[in-house]
């Protein structure tokens, strides 16, 4: 009777963990922090929730991932990718160009028209050079995705209709190569992250300011100005890495959630939301009575001819580091024409 019993209990747990009976085990629970630099209210914050819930949801819910927008966990915006480095925290959405010299590939995107296209071209070839070219910036976490942002306008209390209205204005620049460029267009960068851009911008810190319509329209930026120019000249990377341990104490089916949200797809996700998240503030501006203003291929042409020894200096200094800096150009301008077509 005893090994009847012992029999029968075994074979009731074996039953308990058999699939097939529809029994399966609840996997354990995993918790998650992502941490971001981006307020609540912006489009780019949702749409990071949303690929958290997806990740959460093909994950049977066996993930969860809390988001913290607008540096609640503390640091600047140039350090969350270290957070998620070190482990402070699981995942981080940053961009990567706050951190001048840090990301030296990934700056191919900022050279002066090598980009300048919609958000989800810009995203897909930044994933077409990514394999090659790009994962070494970023080969001590787990990247989920690295795309573009949309193309930057700048917006201004007076136009800025051709190259010679750019010399003396103060302007807001988001990155070092950003900077450079308005250095050499008789501009003064002034380099100022996006959550502050706005209140520098209200207290005339600077005349301009160079950024995308999806984050000057909750910014209030789009309602500030009086006149928005669209350049065309390049656009921001983005990236959503990962803790390495964090990756690596997954589940094989955590592992699969969160690869099936990752690399190409997410990026022509983020893409596409990026594109739609541009629209709103594009109208509130017409309908305001806003003057939009696209730079003409002469000024174009001027613009490229004064800004090419930005892309010089960049070459040199990154094969000073042992990368192809002509091959990586060149590479980057090939992926923006294959899919701005």
């Amino acid at each position: 009777m005893k090994i009847k019993l012992t029999s029968f209990i075994a074979l009731a747990a074996a039953l308990s963990l058999n699939p097939s009976n529809g029994q399966i085990a609840q996997a354990k629970e995993t918790m998650l922090r992502l941490h971001t630099f981006v307020p609540p209210v912006s489009s780019s914050f949702k749409a990071v929730k949303r690929w958290a819930q997806k990740v959460e949801k093909d994950s049977n819910g066996s993930v969860k991932i809390k988001l913290f927008p607008s540096r609640q966990l503390g640091g600047k915006p140039s350090e969350l990718y270290d957070q998620a480095r070190k482990g402070f925290v699981d995942l981080a959405w940053t961009l990567p160009g706050y951190t001048t010299g840090r990301f030296p590939r990934s700056e191919v995107f900022e050279m002066p028209f090598v980009a300048g296209v919609s958000a989800l071209a810009g995203s897909q070839a930044i994933m077409e050079v990514y394999d090659k070219w790009l994962a070494d910036d970023y080969k001590d976490t787990h990247p989920i995705v690295v795309h573009a942002a949309g193309p930057m306008a700048l917006f201004s209390h007076k136009p800025i209709r051709t190259l010679d209205d750019m010399k003396g204005k103060k302007i807001r620049s988001s990155s070092r190569a950003v900077g450079q460029i308005f250095k050499v267009l008789g501009a003064t960068p002034v380099g100022i992250p996006g959550i502050k851009m706005a209140e520098a911008y209200q207290r005339n810190v600077v005349d301009s300011v160079y950024t995308a319509w999806s984050i000057a329209l909750p910014t209030k930026i789009v309602k500030m100005s009086k006149f928005h120019t669209y350049v065309y000249m390049n656009q921001p990377v983005l990236l959503l890495a990962m803790n390495k341990k964090s990756y690596g104490g997954l589940s094989a089916d955590q592992k699969r959630a969160f690869d099936a949200n990752s690399g190409k797809t997410q990026a022509r996700v983020f893409g596409a939301d990026w594109v739609k998240a541009d629209i709103p503030g594009q109208k509130v501006a017409k309908k305001l009575g806003n003057e939009l203003t696209t730079l003409s291929e002469a000024d174009r042409t001027k613009w490229k001819k004064m800004s090419q020894p930005v892309i010089d200096n960049w070459v040199k200094e990154v094969t000073a580091k042992g990368i192809d800096g002509k091959g990586l150009i060149a590479a980057a301008r090939a992926a923006v024409a294959k899919y701005a077509k």
